[in-house]
């Protein structure tokens, strides 16, 4: 039988003979006699239970999951109850470690993103930090430091996506309960702040002021051709190089999952020159046409030489100023050149996105559009047109007149069948050059 006893001050404590016939005693510390004469009934469950080898009866089982971890961790060591299993806790370390590692399907490139993105969590929230402690306030803070800290506004919401991604991950385990980044967007989009348009003529002195071949042949790749760099650029062999055809074909690891692993592109004429000293150049036996600049580890682990930093070298060398996303500017401004010549469609096919990233992203609205919509005949002639005065204009019916009644203008006008290009010749110098 369980007792209770009231002691000084409020305090209550239960009485018994364990299963081993020892007395046993609970200190349930400051409560009213009937929860400690409740907690004492069951009390009585759990030791009948446990004399007997008998279940516990149903309302003390329902009883049990609800009680607070102090009255469990004391029922458990007076021997009624199993000892709590210890919990595991999760910290943000961990999970970003445990998922990278499960990550055995991403590309070296998404793996050095996750990575980056990673350490930037564990400066935020602490490596020693359990997730299940992360809250929805903690997850929009996170992404308003990155915009404070000044990184663009894609680059902080990338790397709040990618939170989001880990925090997913611990949903799908049943780790956490909600994902704490859900009401946060993560969705990028183009910057016209970080658009500028790289001109041919920036092109050549960058060419210039190149090292050597083979970086003249990178520079080309990404501006002339609109190659990712670098990892279009690395995958590229002379096997590729198909001469007689004047193309060439490009494997593309970014779109590799979307089953388009790679796509074929022209020889275009400004690329030629630099594509055929690099063969030139090559040794025997190459099979990768960038081989000088592959890194330690090329393709295998994305571990590659830094462009970037080579490149801006290069720039400063040139007398040249760094434009917003130095290698995404040169694919832009190729898709935006190309796209004044080709079908978009057939654009996109060569540089291997859709139109509609292709118009988020890389289209670019240049000078020279501006100059030769300016310099559009039709338009000069309606600008001279208003300038024209009311004389003018009666001045030019007059003659339209004396031309239309002329015997030599006749034999058009009556005739029995009219072609758009017998029309457009004779009318030529009276009207616009073109059919309506």
């Amino acid at each position: 039988m369980a007792s209770v006893v009231d002691d000084p001050n409020g305090r209550r404590r239960i009485l018994f003979v364990g299963p081993d016939t020892k007395r046993r005693t609970i200190r349930l510390g400051k409560m009213d006699r009937k929860s400690a004469e409740s907690i004492g009934r069951h009390v009585e469950a759990l030791l009948s239970a446990k004399v007997g080898g008998q279940p516990i009866p149903r309302d003390t089982a329902n009883w049990l999951p609800a009680i607070g971890d102090t009255l469990r961790d004391k029922l458990a060591a007076v021997g009624l109850v199993d000892p709590r299993e210890p919990v595991n806790v999760v910290t943000v370390g961990a999970l970003i470690e445990e998922y990278k590692t499960a990550r055995t399907d991403v590309k070296a490139g998404t793996a050095v993103n996750l990575d980056q993105s990673g350490k930037v969590m564990v400066k935020f929230f602490g490596a020693d930090k359990a997730v299940t402690e992360v809250t929805e306030a903690d997850a929009e803070n996170f992404y308003r430091q990155q915009l404070g800290n000044g990184l663009a506004l894609n680059t902080a919401r990338r790397h709040t996506g990618r939170a989001k991604q880990f925090f997913a991950y611990a949903l799908r385990k049943r780790i956490i309960g909600a994902n704490p980044f859900n009401g946060v967007k993560v969705a990028t989009g183009g910057n016209p702040d970080r658009q500028e348009y790289v001109p041919v003529e920036t092109i050549r002195t960058v060419l210039d002021a190149c090292p050597s071949v083979e970086w003249r042949l990178i520079v080309a790749l990404s501006r002339y051709a609109g190659l990712r760099c670098p990892s279009e650029h690395l995958g590229l062999t002379w096997g590729d190089i198909l001469w007689d055809k004047n193309r060439f074909v490009v494997r593309s690891p970014k779109t590799e999952h979307t089953g388009k692993a790679q796509r074929v592109v022209p020889i275009f004429p400004a690329l030629y020159p630099y594509l055929r000293d690099a063969f030139e150049a090559a040794e025997p036996g190459q099979v990768y046409v960038i081989a000088k600049n592959r890194g330690e580890g090329g393709m295998g682990n994305g571990l590659t030489t830094n462009w970037r930093t080579q490149l801006l070298r290069i720039l400063r060398r040139a007398g040249l100023t760094p434009w917003p996303r130095l290698t995404h500017g040169l694919r832009a401004a190729c898709q935006t050149d190309l796209s004044n010549q080709f079908p978009a469609h057939v654009v996109c096919e060569w540089l291997g996105n859709s139109l509609a990233v292709a118009r988020e992203h890389y289209l670019q609205t240049t000078e020279d559009h501006y100059q030769k919509a300016a310099q559009n005949p039709a338009h000069g002639a309606a600008q001279n047109a208003a300038q024209t005065g009311a004389d003018g204009k009666e001045q030019e019916r007059t003659k339209s007149a004396e031309v239309l009644g002329s015997q030599a203008f006749r034999p058009i006008l009556s005739a029995p069948v009219l072609s758009r290009t017998t029309v457009q010749m004779t009318l030529s110098g009276f009207e616009p050059e073109f059919w309506p």
